[in-house]
């Protein structure tokens, strides 16, 4: 029987942009291709666990918009399991990266992601679930931070083997991480 991993976190569509250089600020640089896909801490971390033969069950929150059904379609593509995705009525989170050779810059709209919500809900999921993986950006506003609380405090009623990722780059004012 295959282990069960439960991914707390953000699914975003990725817009990726490749430039030759970062143009400076009023002037004009071509992008050289632009690909969309699915990605975000928790739907990356599924992906990797597919190709492993693992299960994940997402716990996240998506938007009511085009970009909300891009990641449906993918999900079911990868036969990813999205019982614990939830549909808001906001955008779908966005991340905008735009790659040179030399460095990547990336503009993200957290949009549904901040808005995961009914934790009493996703207490099934965690029940579900051999491993819990709680991604950092799930800890950092708005209703998300208040869930992921809940689910991680249960998580750990239940003994559940918990995996926290605290790595946040570039999240927040100067000088704070």
């Amino acid at each position: 029987m295959n282990p069960i991993v439960l991914l707390i976190g953000d699914v975003n569509v990725d817009v990726i942009q490749k430039l030759p250089y970062y143009p400076a600020e009023g002037e004009e640089s071509e992008i050289k291709s632009l690909v969309m896909r699915a990605g975000g801490t928790a739907l990356n971390v599924a992906k990797v666990l597919k190709y492993f033969k693992i299960t994940p069950l997402i716990v996240s929150a998506i938007g009511d918009d085009v970009f909300g059904e891009f990641i449906l379609k993918e999900c079911k593509k990868l036969n990813i399991p999205m019982t614990f995705i939830q549909r808001k009525l906001a955008r779908t989170g966005t991340v905008f990266s735009i790659n040179t050779p030399r460095d990547r810059t990336m503009f993200t709209l957290r949009g549904a992601n901040k808005e995961l919500s009914d934790f009493e809900e996703l207490y099934k999921a965690i029940d579900k679930s051999d491993v819990v993986y709680f991604s950092s950006y799930a800890f950092i506003e708005g209703e998300e931070k208040e869930t992921s609380t809940h689910l991680l405090r249960y998580a750990r009623t239940l003994e559940k083997f918990t995996v926290l990722s605290l790595a946040l780059l570039s999240i927040g004012r100067k000088g704070r991480a």
